[in-house]
């Protein structure tokens, strides 16, 4: 017998990939919790993707503008920067980055006051895999301006008015960017960029 296609994602839920016909007789493939009429193979050109809060869907496979080795670069500068909670999701032009809502640093303080300090490697150990399926919001993203060049624009997430992206008018090579700007992820500075 063969086994039903299935995606779990960050969170520990499993989904199963099933098929469904539009009212216009097409059909389209969806992702459900439930494996009962599930698919056994994923159609050719069609990929499982997971989005940085956990969110399974299936969609066509689109090509990259991002490298591998680009998304790489930032992933290691997350890690450089101790930012192991962080996410980057690629998707078109953008590199976007994701913070956790809630870090454990703002949680510590309040928990040392309550004397809960005791155990600090089981706290860390909780608090990393609280941390981990909390919600994810964008903070920070780099969009590819000149696709021969690789040169990327730094955007920030604002608050102000009815919030959005607001660039940050820096035009260079991404090694560059993340070097000047990581350092200020999940700090009052960060607040400070214009």
């Amino acid at each position: 017998m063969t086994k039903a296609i299935q995606y779990t994602n960050r969170k520990g839920k499993t989904y199963y990939l099933h098929a469904v016909t539009t009212k216009k007789g097409q059909t389209r493939y969806v992702i459900k919790r439930m494996s009962q009429g599930a698919l056994t193979h994923l159609p050719e050109g069609y990929v499982i993707n997971e989005n940085v809060n956990g969110v399974v869907s299936v969609g066509r496979i689109q090509p990259r503008r991002i490298t591998e080795f680009e998304e790489d670069i930032v992933i290691n500068a997350l890690q450089k920067n101790k930012l192991e909670h962080y996410r980057v999701a690629v998707k078109d032009v953008y590199l976007t980055i994701y913070e956790p809502i809630g870090l454990a640093e703002d949680y510590s303080s309040l928990l040392e006051q309550m004397g809960m300090d005791i155990f600090p490697s089981l706290f860390k150990k909780n608090m990393t895999h609280m941390i981990n399926k909390r919600p994810l919001e964008p903070v920070m993203r780099f969009r590819l301006v000149d696709q021969e060049k690789r040169i990327f624009e730094v955007e920030r997430m604002t608050y102000r008015g009815r919030g959005g992206w607001r660039s940050l008018h820096d035009l260079r090579i991404l090694r560059e960017l993340t070097d000047k700007y990581f350092q200020h992820l999940g700090q009052d500075s960060f607040f400070d960029l214009m």
